[in-house]
């Protein structure tokens, strides 16, 4: 499983968790509802620094996901 896999796994299960839709994550984080969608399918990638501000709002280490 490569990083993205995890990251995208990880997003998803912490947006659900926290009872956010992906246009609230979105909104919080700079980026579109779509756009979240298909990081979370892992069809898509981001620049680091929005892998970090979803990390950061959600409250994980994006390094989790990279060991």
């Amino acid at each position: 499983m490569s990083y993205m896999d995890s990251f995208s796994q990880r997003v998803f299960q912490l947006r659900k968790e926290r009872g956010l839709s992906q246009r609230e994550l979105g909104d919080s984080v700079g980026l579109s509802h779509k756009a979240i969608s298909t990081l979370e399918s892992g069809s898509r990638s981001t620049t680091i620094e929005k892998l970090i501000a979803l990390a950061d709002f959600l409250v994980f280490p994006p390094t989790t996901c990279w060991a």
